[in-house]
């Protein structure tokens, strides 16, 4: 990974991601409108981009990655 790689993903998942624990197992997951911001960290973090439809018509789809 290229070093302006890891300060982008940096900087996002600061402001945008969550870290925590899944069954003892640390994870980060990240959860934006903008599929290509997902699909650009999913590919930088070796993941797959989840869709996460919403069911009101006034919000936008969600797209989550999660390593």
């Amino acid at each position: 990974m290229k070093t302006l790689d890891i300060v982008w993903l940096a900087g996002l998942l600061e402001g945008e991601g969550s870290f925590g624990f899944q069954s003892g197992t640390p994870n980060i997951k990240l959860s934006v409108t903008d599929r290509d911001i997902v699909e650009r960290a999913a590919k930088l973090l070796e993941t797959n981009v989840l869709p996460y439809p919403t069911d009101k018509e006034d919000r936008k789809d969600m797209y989550v990655t999660v390593a």
